[in-house]
């Protein structure tokens, strides 16, 4: 890609052509998306074990 003077890059030259640029921007969100649901599920399950005693709280304090 042609650089328009020593030390001064193009918006073409750093992202590439707008379509390239789109492409790679919509795979990235893609990538992000399964990312970021992969880590909502994993944490919704470990609140959920965190938050669910497995015996009841009332019980646990008798017993003491």
């Amino acid at each position: 890609m042609p650089v328009s003077s020593i030390g001064e890059a193009t918006i073409e030259d750093i992202l590439g052509t707008p379509l390239e640029h789109r492409k790679t921007c919509k795979k990235w969100k893609k990538e992000n998306q399964d990312r970021n649901r992969r880590y909502r599920q994993l944490w919704s399950d470990t609140n959920r074990r965190l938050h669910t005693p497995s015996v009841p709280i009332a019980q646990v304090e008798l017993v003491q």
